[in-house]
Formats: C-alpha cells, sequence, structure tokens
C-alpha cells in the first residue's frame, strides 16, 4: 500500500498552543504602555497650552511663541536622549534586584540634570542671539527670547520628573504620573 501523506500546515503565532502565551503578554504591554503614553500625551498638552494662551494675544506673540518652543524643543531634545540613557540602566540594575545601585543611578540622574541644565539655560537666555543667527526677525527673536525667559526655571524640575518618571516607569508605578501631568 501507498501512504498519503498529508501536509501540516505550520501554525501561525497566535494559532500555536502557546497563544494564550502572547495574549497575555499584550495585555500586560498594554497595562504598561497605556499609563506612560497618558503622561507623554499630557507632558505634550503642556506645549500646546502654552501656545494657545499666547495666541489670543496676537499673531506676531503666537509667532514669537512657537519660535520659541522650536527653540527650547532643539535643546530639550538631546537632553532627553541623556535622560531616556537612564531607562536602561535603571531596568538592568533593577532587574538584577541590586536596588542599592539602582538608587545611586538615580542619584546621578538627578545630579546629570543639574548639569545639563546650566548651558540648556544659558542657551535660552541667549536665544534671540541664535535666532538671528538662523536668520530670524530681529524683533522676533527678542520676543521669542522673553518668553524663553519663562521657559527656562522649567529646565531643571522637567529634567527631574524625567528621571524620576523613569524610575518609577521600571517598577511599574505608573498613575502617579499621569496625575503629576494633569495637575
Amino acid at each position: 500500500g501507498e501512504k498519503k501523506m498529508t501536509e501540516e500546515k505550520e501554525p501561525t503565532m497566535w494559532e500555536s498552543a502557546n497563544s494564550h502565551t502572547y495574549k497575555s503578554e499584550f495585555r500586560v504591554l498594554i497595562k504598561i504602555a497605556a499609563p506612560i503614553a497618558a503622561t507623554s500625551l499630557l507632558a505634550f498638552l503642556m506645549g500646546m497650552i502654552d501656545l494657545a494662551m499666547v495666541g489670543h494675544l496676537g499673531k506676531v506673540e503666537l509667532a514669537a511663541a512657537a519660535l520659541a518652543s522650536t527653540w527650547f524643543s532643539t535643546l530639550y531634545y538631546p537632553l532627553l536622549g541623556f535622560q531616556t540613557a537612564l531607562d536602561t540602566l535603571f531596568s538592568q540594575y533593577y532587574g538584577s534586584l541590586n536596588h542599592k545601585t539602582y538608587g545611586d543611578w538615580l542619584l546621578t540622574g538627578l545630579f546629570m540634570s543639574i548639569f545639563l541644565t546650566i548651558p540648556g539655560v544659558i542657551m535660552m537666555c541667549y536665544t534671540s542671539t541664535f535666532l538671528i543667527w538662523f536668520g530670524q526677525d530681529p524683533h522676533l527673536a527678542k520676543l521669542a527670547e522673553d518668553f524663553c525667559y519663562y521657559l527656562a526655571p522649567g529646565i531643571l524640575p522637567l529634567l527631574w520628573y524625567l528621571v524620576i518618571t523613569k524610575y518609577l516607569q521600571c517598577q511599574q508605578i505608573l498613575i502617579p504620573l499621569i496625575w503629576v501631568g494633569v495637575i
């Protein structure tokens, strides 16, 4: 007799016997990611609120505030990169149950924020010089600098907030971060 060979199709990831594992992992991911996404959205909305408030003053003021916000973002994102490096360090030491080093990295991140704030604030105080150098209208550049004077004191608390956020996220303490963003 001739045996009939049947082709067995390899089950997809979702069809496999372990699909319940993927579904449960997806739920865990959503449980962690949703508060982090909400926190990020609230942080983004703070800048939008600034522009909305200034928009009532006039077109020139709105343009200056938008220019200042762009300048602030140009300085902020490299600082954010330094803070993001803490994600790896926090995860490594918290995951290995090395809580002393985990706490040391928190302190290091907070102190590093102080040193990173200094050049950021200096550059914010000379906003008009940089903007004019980049070809912006001097009057608009001066108004943007005035706006930056009000943003500059918030750099250090913002960087500290980012460090503490990453510290707490590693421990899956997420809801208080949303409340801070709402307040």
